[in-house]
C-alpha cells in the first residue's frame, strides 16, 4: 500500500490556515481523499488538522548570506487585528506592492530597499525586514535602518521583542574574540554551533543602546533554506522567550501575596510590619 501511495502523490500548494472556515476536511489534500476511506473508523479531534498546517502555514524565508535581519513582535488580539492591517496596507502603499486583503496571517514580498514577512499570531504580531548583501559591520546599519522612520511611529501597540541578526557569509572570518567583544556588551558572550554544524550564532541575551538584541551568525556551509531555518528559529525563540515571561511579574506578585497572609495567618511580627506598610 505504501508503495502504492508514493507513487500517486504529487507535490501540492500548502493550504494556508485561514482555509480553516470551512472545517478541517478543507484542509485535506484531494490527493488523498481516496485513503481517507481507510480512516474512517478513527474520531479525530476536531483541531487536528489544523494544529498540523500551522507547521506549513507560515513558511521560513530563504536567505543567501550576507543577509541583515530586522525582527519587531508586538502584542495584539482580535481587536486590533483592522488596525494591524492597516499598518501593513499603508507600509505597501508606500512602495508600490499591492496589499494583502484583511483576514490574512502571513505576507511576505520583496520591497526593493528591503524583504519583509509579516505574520499574525494569536497573541502577537511580527514584521521581519531582510536586506542581503555585503557588510563591513554587522551591526552599524541593520536592515530595519531601510524602512521609513515615519511609517515605523505608526506601529501600533508596544515592542515585546527587537532582534538584529547579521549572518556572515562562509567567504568572510570568523569572528574573533575581539570581534564578539566589540559587537557585544560584557560577560557572558554565548555562542554554540548549529544547525549540525553548518553555522555558528552569538549573542550576549541583553537589549543595546539602540533598543535591540543581537544575534551574530557566521555560516559555514548553510543551504539557503537551512538558513532560512535558522533564522526562523531563533526569532522565534527570543520572541516567545519574551512572551513566555510577561506572566513573571503576575507569578512574582502572588507569590509574594501568598507569603504575606500566610505570615498573617501565623500572627507573625514582621508580616503585620509590612502590611502597616
Amino acid at each position: 500500500m505504501n508503495r502504492h501511495v508514493k507513487g500517486q502523490l504529487k507535490p501540492q500548494s500548502i493550504v494556508s490556515l485561514d482555509a480553516a472556515v470551512d472545517g478541517s476536511e478543507a484542509l485535506i489534500p484531494k490527493v488523498l481523499e481516496d485513503l481517507a476511506v481507510e480512516s474512517s473508523r478513527l474520531r479525530n479531534h476536531p483541531l487536528r488538522y489544523v494544529l498540523n498546517n500551522e507547521l506549513h502555514a507560515r513558511p521560513f524565508t530563504a536567505l543567501q548570506p550576507p543577509e541583515l535581519i530586522s525582527h519587531l513582535a508586538l502584542p495584539c488580539d482580535e481587536l486590533s487585528a483592522a488596525e494591524d492591517h492597516a499598518v501593513l496596507v499603508k507600509l505597501c502603499e508606500r512602495y508600490g506592492v499591492t496589499p494583502p486583503q484583511a483576514g490574512l496571517n502571513h505576507f511576505s514580498h520583496d520591497f526593493g530597499a528591503f524583504r519583509l514577512k509579516w505574520e499574525r499570531h494569536t497573541e502577537f504580531i511580527t514584521y521581519t525586514f531582510f536586506r542581503r548583501g555585503s557588510f563591513d559591520e554587522p551591526f552599524k546599519r541593520s536592515a530595519l535602518a531601510h524602512v521609513a522612520t515615519d511609517w515605523l511611529d505608526q506601529l501600533p501597540g508596544q515592542v515585546i521583542a527587537a532582534v538584529h541578526i547579521a549572518i556572515l557569509s562562509s567567504g568572510m572570518p570568523a569572528p574573533t574574540a575581539d570581534d564578539l567583544a566589540v559587537h557585544f556588551v560584557g560577560e557572558p558572550i554565548i555562542g554554540s554551533a548549529v544547525a549540525g554544524g553548518a553555522a555558528v550564532a552569538f549573542t550576549d541575551c541583553r537589549i543595546h543602546a539602540d533598543g535591540f538584541s543581537r544575534i551574530l551568525i557566521h555560516d559555514r556551509h548553510l543551504g539557503e533554506h537551512q538558513a532560512g531555518r535558522l533564522v526562523q528559529r531563533l526569532l522565534e525563540i527570543e520572541t516567545y522567550r519574551m512572551m513566555a515571561l510577561l506572566a513573571l511579574p503576575v507569578a512574582r506578585n502572588a507569590v509574594r501575596n501568598r507569603t504575606v497572609r500566610t505570615r498573617a495567618g501565623r500572627g507573625d511580627g514582621h508580616t503585620r510590619q509590612v502590611r502597616r506598610q
